[in-house]
């Protein structure tokens, strides 16, 4: 609800502009590829952060290794972080993007969106079979290859970025026991 209600007051502030339609079609595509490039770095270089700093290491688990742990019960961010991310990262687009901060925050929050979508889905059992290779995915990265396959929404960072599994693992589509919420 909170996302659907950013993409709102965006339209509604971006009325005020007068953007071409080609702008308006590209600035948000533009926001959604930098969501899906954002997604993937801090997977992959803050939520699996090697470090032997003991702070940093109870912060990483936090974040994101509680979820590793018990992905089935820690699908989504807290709202107060959520809340506080959105806004910072608004103020920053509009600061150094100006009048065109909306549009792209439109296309971010349209890949937050997805991102929250499919990883609900990826860990719901009556859902999953509508991402067949992003949940066979995701369940290597979380119980055979967690230094690969960073990308939740998408895989297509992983393609460029060399970070898919080496091999094809069969019968990863049956860690239901472990992975999912129950129906």
């Amino acid at each position: 609800m909170l996302s659907f209600t950013m993409l709102v007051v965006c339209l509604y502030f971006e009325s005020f502009y007068h953007h071409s339609l080609l702008l308006f079609f590209v600035l948000p595509f533009t926001g959604w590829f930098i969501w899906g490039f954002t997604e993937y770095m801090m997977h992959r270089f803050v939520f699996h952060l090697e470090s032997k700093n003991k702070n940093i290491l109870f912060v990483r688990y936090i974040l994101h290794g509680v979820h590793h742990h018990e992905p089935a019960k820690t699908l989504f961010v807290p709202l107060l972080l959520r809340i506080g991310v959105q806004v910072v990262t608004l103020v920053a687009f509009k600061f150094f993007f100006k009048h065109y901060a909306f549009l792209l925050f439109f296309g971010l929050e349209i890949g937050v969106i997805q991102y929250i979508t499919v990883h609900y889905f990826i860990h719901h059992e009556k859902f999953s079979n509508y991402f067949p290779k992003l949940t066979k995915y995701h369940y290597i990265h979380h119980f055979v290859e967690t230094d690969k396959v960073f990308g939740t929404s998408s895989l297509f960072w992983d393609k460029i970025l060399g970070t898919l599994p080496t091999k094809d693992y069969p019968g990863m589509e049956y860690k239901k026991d472990k992975h999912f919420i129950s129906s």
